[in-house]
């Protein structure tokens, strides 16, 4: 497992706020990849590809909460 770098998730073009986070690793958060000659998409800047391949910011923090919610139950 990689360290993760938290990433605020936008609404509109700006954060929902502090609790609204998912966590990425460098290569999917700022990497600058946008998949074409590496197996990862970062998402700064490539927001459309990254979502494509991965799902939405939506989609990913729902993932996180099942996850932690999960976790908490054991």
């Amino acid at each position: 497992m990689s360290p993760a770098e938290i990433h605020h998730i936008l609404e509109g073009g700006r954060r929902k706020g502090h609790y609204f986070v998912i966590p990425l690793c460098v290569p999917h958060h700022r990497g600058g990849s946008d998949g074409t000659n590496t197996t990862f998409v970062s998402r700064h800047p490539y927001k459309k590809r990254f979502e494509s391949r991965y799902g939405t910011e939506g989609s990913l923090f729902a993932q996180v909460e099942a996850m932690l919610h999960e976790r908490h139950r054991d």
